[in-house]
């Protein structure tokens, strides 16, 4: 992690608030009152305004701070700013299909390898990516320096599978597990609940 930001209590109100702006940003958002980010991290506002501001982000009268300041700066404090290579935990029908998906590489994200503790998959290939045993995950991870992770893996092992892969270094995780991961607050986490997210779409139609 780069930065002046280093008190965990900072950074998880930082994640909070990233993970704010970059939903308020989605849905056409350019800027939001420095009370709406703080009330989502669950602080006071004079608490995120610091921090933001130990960053060069301030807000501006009647505007707010602009999301996608806000979003730069905390994933350069992270170093996110830059997506690199990942690796993939779970190379069951999901994973596969994650494997295969073009969108990654456009992007700047490499999956350089898959894991998995089946042994009918490990040994083979998905899409051209190996699919090695997780107890060589640790090594691969330290050797290549990577800081992404994608879990596709059931919600049971989710914590432990991600805990793994932050002890060997990785610290921005794309969970799309359905659980909590409980990992450290130096940890970058992005949740995807398919099932939530087209409950939520069909609730939405008329």
């Amino acid at each position: 992690m780069s930065g002046a930001v280093h008190d965990p209590a900072a950074i998880r109100r930082l994640t909070a608030c990233l993970h704010q702006a970059r939903r308020m940003a989605a849905d056409g958002a350019a800027s939001a009152p420095l009370a709406r980010l703080a009330a989502a991290a669950g602080c006071a506002a004079d608490e995120l305004r610091a921090d933001l501001a130990a960053l060069g982000v301030r807000g501006r009268p009647r505007i707010g701070c602009r999301l996608a300041e806000v979003v730069a700066a905390v994933e350069r404090l992270f170093g996110w700013d830059q997506a690199g290579d990942a690796v993939l935990v779970g190379a069951g029908s999901l994973g596969s299909a994650l494997l295969g998906h073009p969108g990654f590489a456009a992007r700047g994200v490499g999956i350089v390898a898959a894991f998995d503790t089946d042994p009918a998959r490990i040994g083979g290939e998905v899409a051209g990516h190996p699919v090695l045993p997780l107890a060589r995950l640790p090594g691969i991870v330290r050797r290549l320096d990577i800081r992404l992770g994608i879990l596709a893996v059931p919600g049971f092992s989710a914590p432990s599978t991600a805990r793994l892969l932050y002890d060997a270094g990785v610290r921005g995780f794309w969970n799309l597990s359905g659980g909590p991961l409980n990992l450290p607050a130096d940890a970058l986490v992005e949740d995807l609940d398919l099932g939530a997210s087209l409950a939520a779409l069909a609730r939405r139609l008329p």
